[in-house]
């Protein structure tokens, strides 16, 4: 069956944004590689700067201030490297989703309507990679605090550990972690986690802000623009809400991602509806919602994802599934749903 013009853009959009989420946790593995990258010459700063002759005396306490600012010029010079680094490949990709979008409309559409391609000028791209709001921060704001957050992780771990009266080789474990634990039990591994979600939701962010310059330049095409979320136990309650939801062309509206590592695509609505989309099932009728789909999931999947309560009001029929969220898109608590009985 030949597919309208709505389903191939929206078969298209899933299918990179599924192409996205592994350039995403790529892109994640080279900024780790990059913090780890010190870890040695940290630990060997803490070692030589806090010495063996450690207690809680003014001694200690001054070469612990020494160390903390050392520590601190490592972790600029770090966050600073990786800074760059994601702006190059942010602007990369931009540059790339502008014009792989406009080739997927111009693909789409019949041969007779005229799709506007966004010129990603150097002026553009920078406003999109340095100004577009990665989970509420800018990307250098992001970067600075976690850069902090670092320094200030291995300040109180240090400061914990000399007050409890553990060695130098009791602190180092404490920081750096063990080597039968491959490291990960250190409080150096939040530091990377928090570099890996920064990675995948910046790739999401700056591929759908690219992807909306699009739309918006060829607004005189679509209807609008829709929300589309992955169909799983992991969705979250807002993209739940979201799912399905189509936004005019010319009013404000969500732009993914909605929250660290989201998921979520907003595809284009021509004006000239959907087949397939991403389920942890299969392939599933475009028009499904996550409502719908949720409905027919067993059980245990309805209360992993609205917990048992809920699930029961739901599966029983008592509210309909857009009864359970609130204007902000997260649920009502319980006591509130009681009320709406």
């Amino acid at each position: 069956m030949t597919k309208t013009v709505n389903e191939r853009l929206r078969d298209d959009a899933l299918r990179h944004a599924m192409q996205n989420g592994r350039y995403g946790r790529g892109l994640a593995k080279k900024i780790v590689a990059l913090l780890n990258e010190m870890d040695e010459e940290l630990v060997e700063t803490i070692e030589r700067r806090l010495g063996r002759d450690i207690d809680r005396g003014p001694a200690t306490t001054r070469r612990l201030q020494e160390m903390l600012e050392a520590v601190r010029s490592l972790n600029d010079r770090v966050y600073k490297r990786l800074a760059e680094g994601l702006e190059a490949e942010l602007t990369e990709l931009a540059a790339y989703e502008m014009g792989r979008v406009a080739t997927a409309m111009t693909t789409a559409v019949p041969a007779s309507v005229s799709v506007t391609a966004v010129t990603p000028t150097p002026a553009l791209l920078r406003t999109l990679v340095t100004t577009s709001p990665i989970d509420g921060f800018v990307l250098k704001s992001w970067t600075d605090s976690m850069s902090t957050a670092r320094l200030g992780r291995i300040e109180k771990a240090c400061r914990t550990a000399i007050a409890s009266g553990e060695t130098i080789d009791q602190i180092v474990r404490r920081i750096r972690g063990t080597k039968a634990r491959n490291f990960k039990d250190g409080i150096l591994q939040i530091s990377r986690n928090s570099a890996e979600t920064m990675a995948i939701t910046a790739v999401s962010t700056i591929s759908n802000a690219a992807r909306d310059e699009v739309y918006r330049e060829n607004k005189h095409l679509l209807k609008g623009v829709q929300w589309v979320s992955t169909l799983d136990s992991r969705t979250s309650e807002v993209c739940q809400a979201r799912d399905g939801r189509v936004y005019k062309i010319d009013e404000p509206r969500p732009i993914p991602p909605a929250h660290p590592r989201c998921r979520s695509v907003l595809i284009p609505v021509t004006k000239y509806q959907p087949e397939h989309r991403a389920s942890m099932n299969g392939q599933v009728a475009g028009n499904l919602k996550f409502g719908d789909w949720l409905k027919s999931q067993p059980l245990e999947v309805v209360e992993q994802v609205m917990g048992t309560k809920r699930a029961n009001l739901f599966l029983d029929g008592r509210l309909s599934f857009e009864e359970f969220f609130k204007a902000d898109d997260t649920y009502y608590t319980l006591e509130e749903l009681k009320r709406k009985l």
